[in-house]
């Protein structure tokens, strides 16, 4: 089976602020969405460089010609 995760990579002090492990590339402070095996997902929870990362955000799609009110310009 697999997991879907949200991830935050935290590089301890001096290290690399890249990490590529179990084929997905973190980057340090930036919350990444990743889709492993069960048996990754418990290793990566268990990793100290991880974090929770949060459900994903969702997005707000603004139609272009809107303002923040909802008004339309003309």
């Amino acid at each position: 089976m697999t997991q879907k995760l949200s991830v935050v990579y935290k590089a301890p002090p001096g290290d690399s602020k890249v990490l590529e492990m179990h084929g997905h590339t973190f980057f340090d402070g930036k919350a990444e969405e990743i889709e492993v095996s069960d048996e990754v997902a418990e290793s990566i929870k268990k990793t100290p460089v991880f974090a929770p990362g949060g459900p994903p955000k969702a997005e707000h799609k603004k139609e272009p010609d809107d303002d923040d009110h909802g008004k339309k310009h003309k």
